[in-house]
């Protein structure tokens, strides 16, 4: 690795998109080879020294950014990469590293939608290193993982983007209340489209939904709906009151 320090620092994280702290960044530095004579707690002091300095001259310029924790609140020695989006001429939201395809996207069937959906939640959770499936038409919930040897329900919901709306969707009061007591995860996916595709995943367990609607955040009715708006290039907002982006496809909330 013969790159600059921010240069592999940018490389590990783009491939652990919810972000690392960085005593595991200099674990992962020095794991690939990357050259020094300091330890991994010299070294994460490098990181986080290098990282801050960026952000703090570059601001919003800066690649990184920090990553929230459930309060709102930055999570110390914790960074990530900042998503990059570019706005088209009828403001639809696009992706500027993907590469432009040159066939026409037809919107397809909302059943189709719904199993396309859970095959990629399905094969990121496999990507991601859990042992995950596909549920039988017998069993609640759309994926089964397996979770200590014991099965967890996944239900996924599946959205195509529509300008700032990233994704409306309905969920089940009457199951979210009825698996309180059980350990059930709620998996949206938002499928980007225009002239670039690209899914992306807010995890959430159904403890943290049923927060929302006692604080609501999500009305409390028979169909509890859940409305994600992309606000200030960079937030996901929920129902247009908070932002949810610490959600975004944070997989490791899945333990």
């Amino acid at each position: 690795m013969r790159k600059t320090l921010k240069d592999n620092v940018e490389n590990i994280l783009k491939e652990h998109r919810s972000g690392l702290h960085v005593e595991r960044l200099a674990e992962l530095l020095i794991k690939h080879g990357y050259s020094t004579n300091l330890s991994v707690t010299g070294l994460s002091k490098k990181i986080s020294a290098k990282i801050s300095h960026d952000l703090r001259v570059k601001k919003r310029k800066s690649v990184f950014r920090r990553v929230e924790g459930e309060n709102g609140h930055n999570k110390k020695g914790y960074f990530k990469l900042k998503s990059t989006y570019q706005t088209d001429e009828n403001s639809r939201i696009a992706w500027v590293s993907e590469p432009l395809l040159d066939f026409p996207i037809e919107k397809i069937a909302p059943e189709s939608l719904f199993e396309a959906g859970i095959y990629a939640a399905l094969s990121e959770l496999i990507f991601s290193g859990f042992k995950a499936r596909k549920a039988n038409s017998n069993e609640k919930g759309d994926i089964i993982i397996n979770l200590k040897n014991l099965p967890v329900k996944v239900y996924v919901r599946t959205c195509e983007v529509e300008n700032i709306k990233l994704l409306h969707t309905y969920i089940s009061r009457k199951n979210l209340l009825s698996e309180i007591d059980c350990k059930v995860f709620y998996i949206f996916v938002i499928r980007y489209k225009n002239s670039r595709l690209r899914n992306e995943y807010l995890v959430f367990n159904n403890t943290e939904l049923l927060n929302y609607v006692k604080t609501k955040i999500i009305q409390n009715v028979e169909k509890l709906e859940i409305l994600i708006t992309l606000e200030n290039q960079d937030q996901f907002v929920l129902n247009r009151k908070v932002n949810v982006r610490y959600y975004l496809n944070n997989f490791s909330l899945i333990k």
